[in-house]
């Protein structure tokens, strides 16, 4: 009886020791999970916010105890917390987020946005400011700041380079600012306009420069046929550069080749290996004439302006100039002698 009464007594303890040992602990049940709990922004404030017609807004929202989250808008992914962009609204409406906990107790919250009736007018007139800010030898940035156009949904920006330049969509923004990085190597111009559902206002000034290129600009478009002339003809016996120019030719499209007459004999330049001369963006060029023994002493200088598909004849010593004017890949030419007196094209 006494050992049964030991066993029984053991049982209902079941933390006190038996037979000289120690039993087993009582297990600890599982906790319950906390509630979970969720906060909803609209554009960082946690009250309803207003938007202009088919403007967008910002929904934010963060969660605490919560496995998942997930919105009542289309595409919505599940997430503890995050940002929405709603996209153009045309009418005010609830957005709610419910959060779940490992349990399935659930937790929602919404927030309100109203949006504005349709505007009857485009919107009002607004003045734009432009800057430019150096950030290295290569690089600028380029800074715009405007004033309120009333009634404004967003604003839509644009850009070019040179104040010839085919206008192109530097982006859409609905604040008052924009800035982006361009290079130092031409004019940049902008033109902002303000938008809504009833048209359009372009800002004032209709456009604006707000970097200065540290280069000169590019030359005209052709007006007339390509040509090509010599500027200046180093003295007898120098080692100056022989110097021309360009018209009606676009630079990047086009070379110039070289020949130079000594003792009867016609020889390219600067070199057999480098035979073509780079036109500079403002449409003139250089060329070493003097890479060999007796270049001093030349008395006729040969330039051509060719597209950059032409591949010179190498003249090392030919009788006569080894190319002429074809209307396709050979465009002009000039022949001078060394007293600067042209020889005819």
């Amino acid at each position: 009886m006494r050992k049964v009464l030991a066993v029984v007594l053991c049982l209902a303890a079941w933390t006190v020791g038996c037979g000289g040992g120690n039993g087993p602990t009582m297990p600890t049940p599982d906790q319950t999970p906390s509630n979970p709990a969720v906060t909803v922004t609209c554009n960082g404030s946690s009250s309803a916010c207003n938007i202009a017609f088919n403007a967008s807004a910002t929904i934010g929202w963060s969660s605490s105890n919560a496995q998942s989250c997930l919105g009542n808008w289309a595409g919505a992914v599940a997430a503890t917390s995050g940002t929405f962009n709603t996209g153009a609204l045309t009418a005010g409406r609830d957005f709610e987020v419910t959060c779940t906990n490992s349990a399935g107790t659930t937790a929602r919250a919404s927030i309100r946005v109203n949006v504005a009736t349709a505007p009857t007018t485009k919107p009002g007139t607004f003045n734009v400011t432009a800057s430019c800010t150096t950030i290295d030898s290569t690089f600028q940035r380029a800074n715009l700041t405007w004033t309120q156009a009333s009634g404004a949904s967003n604003f839509r920006l644009e850009h070019r380079q040179w104040s010839t330049g085919a206008w192109t969509s530097a982006g859409t923004v609905t604040v008052q600012s924009f800035a982006e990085t361009v290079r130092n190597d031409a004019d940049y111009y902008y033109r902002v306009t303000a938008i809504n559902s009833a048209g359009e206002t372009l800002g004032t000034p209709n456009e604006t420069k707000a970097c200065t290129s540290v280069v000169p600009p590019p030359p005209p478009p052709p007006t007339g046929p390509a040509s090509i002339s010599i500027d200046f003809i180093p003295p007898w016996m120098s080692t100056q550069d022989l110097r021309g120019s360009v018209k009606n030719a676009v630079p990047s499209n086009h070379k110039v080749v070289v020949y130079i007459e000594v003792a009867g004999r016609w020889w390219i330049k600067p070199t057999d290996i480098s035979p073509l001369t780079t036109i500079a963006a403002n449409g003139t060029w250089v060329s070493d004439v003097t890479t060999g023994g007796n270049d001093t002493l030349a008395t006729q200088f040969a330039a051509f302006l060719v597209t950059n598909n032409h591949k010179p004849v190498i003249a090392l010593g030919t009788l006569s100039v080894p190319i002429s004017v074809n209307g396709a890949d050979v465009l002009d030419r000039v022949i001078v002698s060394r007293s600067a007196t042209p020889s005819g094209k």
